[in-house]
């Protein structure tokens, strides 16, 4: 269980913001989805907005709703068995980054915070420009330690429209798999 269990609220941190005045997608989705038992999937359903208090709601089947101004429903996270993305040996297009996280980001006693991890996972999957993160599902396998390399890749599963799916994984030196995520992106229309 995460320790944000015992929250009535969620407020997410200033310093992760991704559009003007709101948060990063991926570090919303791992500030709720570390509120879920176990591998998370998150839904974003409005701008995740920082530094104010988020409303939490949670259902006996596991799931967590957001809410923010107005009852405004900012996310939706559900328990999932698993996720399934094991990183390919080599693919085109498959992007590949050797990151090294320092006791600058969030952790607790060396590990990074989970919600930096989700962080990482969805800034490691490649998608269109233009295009924000509507959904994103992650399993976490191993911690990430404050000063070790990872390897982060990414990869393209399949288009639909203004739809993509992406997958990414952490690996750790050795080559073995940390986290992994699979993630919906949705391409903005442009302004007419």
């Amino acid at each position: 269980m995460s320790d944000f269990l015992a929250l009535d609220t969620l407020v997410l941190d200033p310093r992760f913001n991704g559009p003007p005045g709101t948060a990063n997608g991926g570090y919303a989705s791992g500030a709720v989805g570390e509120l879920v038992d176990g591998p998370a999937e998150v839904t974003l359903l409005s701008p995740p907005p920082l530094g104010t208090p988020l409303g939490l709601s949670y259902e006996s089947d596991g799931r967590v709703e957001v809410t923010g101004h107005h009852g405004v429903t900012v996310a939706r996270a559900q328990p999932i068995d698993g996720v399934d993305a094991e990183p390919p040996q080599r693919r085109p297009g498959l992007s590949t980054t050797v990151i090294e996280l320092d006791a600058g980001v969030p952790n607790r006693d060396g590990v990074v915070a989970a919600e930096v991890v989700w962080e990482v996972l969805s800034g490691s999957s490649p998608r269109p420009g233009g295009s924000v993160l509507a959904r994103l599902a992650v399993e976490r396998l191993d911690v990430v330690c404050v000063g070790e390399p990872v390897v982060a890749v990414g990869w393209h599963l399949a288009s639909e429209g203004r739809k993509h799916h992406t997958a990414s994984a952490l690996l750790s030196a050795n080559g073995d798999v940390l986290a992994r995520a699979r993630a919906l992106w949705i391409t903005l229309r442009s302004p007419r």
